[in-house]
């Protein structure tokens, strides 16, 4: 669970490990969504008189790419308003790509980088023929079409159903 607020907290009300602890546990049902996507049925539950804007669950998954090590995070967001989470939430997803080396290639606020057209010190894997921004667009490139082929069965599926079908 993730505590966003607008005031700064040294310690956290334990009332807050209360909440976060009536959100999910052993008992917890699993949920299908709108398209037929199971998830863990979220509520949270006591305390009551801390209030509850939004209710955000988060469900993320990583593949590494085995010939550059990049890393593909697609991550899906079921949002609900308030406490409530019986209802259908509203569904979001984004896809993310990263290096893991790109954390400790860009720590160190005292050095300074020489950041050529190429961006050669965030994308060192150049070769003769193509630069490495070259070669980390092909990747994004080959993972869109990935997405994109991936989905087509979902989106076929969707056009066959019924008009009586609830659509969102």
């Amino acid at each position: 669970m993730e505590l966003i607020t607008d005031n700064t907290i040294d310690a956290p009300d334990p009332r807050w490990n209360l909440l976060v602890q009536s959100c999910v546990s052993k008992e917890t049902v699993t949920r299908k969504d709108s398209l037929g996507v199971t998830y863990p049925g979220v509520s949270p539950g006591l305390p009551y008189d801390i209030k509850v804007n939004l209710v955000v669950l988060r469900s993320t998954i990583q593949y590494q790419l085995i010939e550059s090590g990049s890393i593909v995070e697609i991550t899906i967001y079921r949002t609900w308003n308030g406490r409530n989470t019986a209802a259908q939430p509203m569904i979001e997803a984004s896809v993310s790509m990263f290096h893991q080396d790109w954390e400790w290639q860009l720590d160190g606020s005292e050095t300074v980088r020489n950041w050529d057209k190429h961006l050669t010190p965030l994308f060192s894997n150049s070769t003769p023929t193509r630069t490495g921004i070259q070669s980390f667009l092909e990747e994004v490139d080959q993972i869109q079409g990935y997405l994109s082929d991936s989905c087509k069965p979902f989106f076929e599926n969707l056009k066959e159903a019924p008009k009586s079908a609830k659509s969102f």
